[in-house]
């Protein structure tokens, strides 16, 4: 369908929920302060379709507010209405596990290293599965939503505490749980010393107009590990990617602003956005794959943003799903997104290697050995070529763009425990008799090598799962996915056109780093996606009550903060 059809489908049934809200005597609630007390007793008293303003002050919070109504959540304005994050950082209870680890498909593919995300981490110091399997930390506030009526929340400023705050004050926001209408508008973060939004469930609705003055942390997460009542992303990858209709988190027109390292926009588990008329300035957008918690991200829009880097940049990795870009503009960025997928280099601590023999992965055995060669290094101890003087093999033939020929250390899989450290990676070019392999890893000198007589093979894989450039396929369940095979995921390419330097005006495009990823059949650059119709802009949650104090243009090196 096209976006005009999704607009007006969404519009007549957001009015028809609107028009029964009304009709219930929607009533207005005024919270004495902004006090957490005060806040907390104005929630507990309104209804689904309430509104509660909170007036001007400033408030400093050390528990959480829980709302679990479908209302209106109202200050005074960014900079009227001042809430202040002294909530002591604290993991929350564990989430139920939902792995069985004595089933034989879960067992083979639980053990492994926890993964260490570089580049796009989450919330210092802890890791992503920390992070999504339950110890999530502190909120500031927690929306649950669980009825498809409207949520909004708008006009406030959340400020991180001054006070030891890398120690203690780490609360963040959460909104959850199954509704296709919230909105989140006109608030400031300023200075939060964790991630500053996280966005969860089976949620379709927009962030719009606010702005996040990092302090090195996290914008926004988005995960849509609830999609159509499926679990750790998978009813997100079981589904189309609807392109250009409302089923997204929408993030538009908002400037992100930081002083310090990159920091980005994340997503995880199904997770299904639309980045769009935003201001960057040192912060960006990446998109995790199926790697260290669920499935990864499943598709995103991203057009007619700004990217300011104050220094030479790498643009966000995008480690899984489908991404069309067009139409933005960075500085100091060579290239445009790079499609990565971590398991060809990096044991997943849940779906393992992408290694030739995982049955999540579209692999192509060789005869009924599975390997397409093998041999022993001749070359000598601790080397990052691998080397058999028995061979004689056509140049560049264990790298053709359209699959992964993987290069395995048969050796060290067998002698190392829990295959401990960097055991395979794949072939980037080829001698008659050598082999070089990616050095791309998680930790530094942490690489494939050889030692005197070291037993390889080599095996192909033309998808690994999730990859960039795949989308829908058959519906898993649970963490890893059962059942553990090839789930027939259908191609659903990457598109990138009119992505500009702001510079001079010269194209950033996107690139594969891995030879599976193949330019022409995952992705296209300089050519916009046949069929595709952006959704309307703004969105029809925003158009209804347009802006009154419009962000700030993000400009140099620092903002000014309130």
């Amino acid at each position: 369908m096209c976006g005009n059809t999704h607009t007006a489908l969404f519009l007549l049934a957001f009015s028809s929920v609107s028009g029964l809200l009304g009709q219930v005597g929607a009533a207005t609630i005024t919270a004495k302060s902004a006090s957490l007390a005060d806040v907390s007793a104005a929630v507990a008293s309104a209804k689904d379709g309430d509104t509660v303003t909170i007036p001007a002050g400033t408030a400093t919070w050390t528990g959480s507010l829980n709302v679990d109504k479908h209302i209106t959540l109202q200050g005074a304005g960014a900079g009227a209405t001042v809430i202040i994050d002294e909530v002591v950082s604290s993991a929350g209870p564990a989430r139920k596990a939902t792995r069985q680890a004595s089933h034989p498909a879960r067992e083979q593919f639980r053990r492994g290293a926890r993964l260490k995300i570089r580049g796009a981490a989450p919330p210092k110091g802890r890791n992503a599965a920390q992070v999504f399997r339950g110890r999530r930390g502190s909120c500031l506030i927690s929306v649950a939503l669980t009825r498809e009526l409207p949520f909004r929340m708008t006009g406030f400023t959340f400020q991180g505490s001054t006070k030891n705050p890398e120690k203690r004050f780490k609360a963040r926001i959460e909104i959850s749980g199954n509704s296709h209408a919230f909105r989140i508008d006109h608030c400031t973060f300023d200075g939060l010393h964790a991630l500053n939004l996280s966005i969860s469930g089976f949620l379709w609705g927009v962030i719009d107009h606010c702005r996040f003055n990092l302090a090195g942390m996290q914008p926004i997460h988005v995960l849509h590990d609830r999609w159509n009542g499926g679990d750790h992303g998978n009813g997100s990858w079981a589904d189309d990617s609807h392109w250009g209709s409302e089923k997204f988190v929408f993030i538009e027109d908002n400037v992100f602003d930081n002083a310090g390292g990159k920091r980005a926009i994340d997503a995880y588990e199904g997770a299904r956005l639309v980045v769009r008329y935003n201001q960057f300035h040192n912060s960006g957008l990446v998109l995790h794959g199926t790697e260290g918690q669920g499935r990864g991200a499943r598709a995103v829009e991203e057009y007619n943003n700004i990217y300011r880097n104050d220094r030479p940049e790498s643009a966000g990795q995008i480690r899984s799903g489908s991404i069309i870009t067009h139409d933005n503009k960075w500085s100091n960025v060579a290239k445009g997104h790079v499609l990565q997928v971590y398991r060809q280099f990096h044991k997943s601590p849940h779906w393992g290697w992408s290694n030739g023999q995982n049955p999540y992965d579209d692999n192509a055995p060789h005869d009924t050995q599975g390997f397409w060669e093998t041999g022993k290094h001749t070359g000598s101890n601790g080397s990052t070529v691998l080397m058999d003087s028995t061979k004689h093999w056509t140049a560049d033939q264990w790298h053709q763009p359209g699959a992964s020929f993987i290069v395995r250390n048969i050796t060290r899989e067998t002698t190392t425990p829990n295959h401990a450290g960097n055991v395979q990676s794949f072939a980037i070019s080829n001698t008659a008799n050598t082999i070089t392999c990616s050095p791309l890893t998680f930790v530094p000198g942490n690489i494939l090598t050889f030692n005197t007589g070291d037993t390889y093979q080599i095996w192909k894989v033309i998808h690994s799962l999730d990859q960039s450039g795949l989308g829908k396929g058959d519906l898993l369940t649970g963490l890893p996915g059962l059942p553990a095979k090839w789930p027939h995921q259908v191609t659903d390419p990457c598109y990138s056109w009119d992505n500009t330097a702001l510079e001079d005006g010269t194209p950033r495009n996107l690139a594969s780093s891995e030879p599976s990823i193949k330019e022409g059949r995952d992705f296209f650059n300089e050519t916009p996606k046949p069929g595709y119709t952006a959704y309307t802009y703004p969105h029809p949650l925003v158009s209804g009550s347009p802006p009154s104090h419009p962000p700030q243009e993000t400009r140099g090196a620092k903002s000014a903060r309130r």
